[in-house]
């Protein structure tokens, strides 16, 4: 029987989190990503159970900006998802196998939009490179940097976003993580892909940062934590946590199954817009 709900989940500081980002005691997290002998993700302990719980009554898909490799790092799961979206939405698995007819169009579509990746890569090299640490490319979709925080000011953030919108680019920021993503290259389509392919007929979706605030705007039921970039620009959503940090996750997923339990409809009346329009 086909699920009538589909929920799309960002990864990164929505569901998964440094443990700096996480902002709880360490004793209340598991590891999820371990990359070069390290620990570098984790999620709250309660997490997997209620994960678990979500996949027997909708299908879940994450859909990160992380490349398909970084995405194979997370174990959130005992068996991977039935789908999955990747590097933005540059790539659909299906049953954890890459759709590589889904990428070969993204990048015919991306071919004939916006400037070309290496003119992006000579203008951030050209304006922030003396702030990175590194500069890197992503299935050469896009480029990302981890910058210096103490000597990135906010007003290069804001000179990097103009310039790159000239270009038909855009510009996101992350923690110490910068991404520069073609106005092309979006989660929001993906998913529309995904939704149509699984046969679902509700989408559900959360995320934090701008490169998830196209798919929160075409959900059915939108929620994000009280952190991150749409936290600060008060993107309305139907359903925004209490708790900022790793916490968020849990309150984002039991939100989720209050209405799966209470109405495959529409959200709610509890879970009403928040904030201010864009």
């Amino acid at each position: 029987m086909t699920a009538t709900w589909l929920f799309a989940c960002d990864l990164d500081r929505t569901l998964v989190y440094s443990s700096r980002a996480a902002e709880c005691d360490p004793a209340d997290l598991a590891v999820v990503e371990r990359h070069q002998g390290r620990d570098i993700s984790y999620v709250t302990r309660d997490l997997a159970g209620l994960l678990a719980a979500l996949t027997r009554r909708c299908e879940l898909v994450p859909a990160t900006t992380r490349t398909l490799a970084q995405y194979r790092r997370v174990g959130l799961l005992p068996h991977p998802p039935s789908w999955a979206i990747t590097t933005n939405g540059g790539r659909i698995l299906e049953q954890g196998v890459p759709d590589e007819d889904w990428t070969a169009a993204v990048r015919t579509t991306l071919a004939g939009t916006g400037a070309h990746l290496r003119e992006v890569e000579d203008y951030l090299v050209s304006s922030a490179a003396a702030h990175f640490d590194h500069l890197r490319f992503a299935d050469d979709l896009f480029a990302y940097a981890i910058v210096r925080p103490t000597t990135f000011p906010d007003s290069l953030r804001s000179e990097l976003a103009a310039g790159l919108g000239e270009r038909g680019w855009e510009l996101s920021c992350q923690g110490r993580k910068l991404y520069a993503i073609p106005a092309g290259l979006s989660k929001r389509a993906a998913v529309a892909e995904v939704v149509a392919r699984a046969g679902t007929s509700k989408l559900a979706a959360a995320g934090d940062s701008v490169l998830d605030a196209g798919m929160l705007d075409a959900a059915d039921l939108s929620m994000r934590p009280r952190h991150g970039e749409l936290d600060e620009s008060s993107f309305p959503a139907h359903f925004v946590t209490s708790s900022a940090g790793a916490a968020a996750a849990a309150q984002i997923l039991r939100h989720l199954a209050a209405q799966l339990a209470g109405s495959h409809d529409a959200p709610s009346p509890a879970a009403t817009p928040v904030g201010v329009g864009r």
